[in-house]
């Protein structure tokens, strides 16, 4: 029988842009500077989060302090973010606060909690090297599901650890390997877009690890 081993990534925490989930008339762009001033790039990127946040939170749909990239500006304009910050509402109630922020990434990106009325949810802001607003996301609540090894598994038919592979990022994965003499063809299981982890998680389901323990046996 041949023996396989998987190599499953961790998923660097995205989803699909706000904007797509909306539609609007296209409308000018946000009005952006093109080289920020030393104390906008001086300021620290979760202050400017927490701002940019509160402004959405004012009903403040352009604002000088939360300057967006090119890309971002044409991809979510005014309108159109007025009607996302909307939708977020209309689910979880009014804005109350940002409770906490994070530094993630080699900071450059930032994950925000916040207060709504109805619930708590963790947004991800994401800058360029000019300290502008370069993606916009709400990431997904945490599965309250547990997830429990598929009867087809047998652990102890194979070992796992941890590696890293590459550099600038190095990309953190799970190799799981045989137990018994190599070498062993391998196949190696890499993210798609989306909030998944380096599981493909969804709900109680694991879907590459348990492709992985699957194969693990050999």
């Amino acid at each position: 029988m041949i023996q396989s081993r998987t190599i499953s990534f961790q998923h660097a925490y995205s989803v699909a842009l706000l904007a797509t989930a909306c539609s609007s008339p296209q409308v000018p762009a946000r009005v952006f500077p093109k080289v920020p001033t030393a104390a906008a790039v001086s300021t620290p990127l979760d202050v400017k989060a927490r701002t940019f946040l509160e402004e959405l939170g004012r009903s403040e749909w352009e604002h000088p302090r939360s300057a967006f990239t090119a890309r971002l500006s044409n991809a979510l304009p005014p309108s159109k973010l007025q009607s996302v910050w909307r939708s977020v509402e209309s689910s979880a109630g009014p804005f109350h606060k940002v409770s906490v922020t994070e530094m993630t990434d080699g900071s450059r990106v930032v994950r925000a909690v916040c207060r709504f009325d109805r619930a708590t949810l963790t947004f991800k802001i994401t800058y360029d090297t000019e300290a502008r607003v370069a993606g916009f996301y709400v990431l997904p609540p945490p599965s309250s599901s547990t997830w429990v090894a598929p009867p087809y598994a047998d652990p102890e038919a194979f070992e796992e650890r941890e590696v890293k592979v590459g550099t600038q990022p190095a990309l953190p994965g799970v190799v799981s390997v045989p137990k018994g003499a190599g070498p062993f063809p391998a196949a190696v299981l890499v993210h798609g877009s989306g909030p998944m982890d380096r599981d493909e998680s969804v709900g109680g389901v694991k879907v590459f690890k348990d492709f992985a323990w699957a194969v693990g046996r050999g």
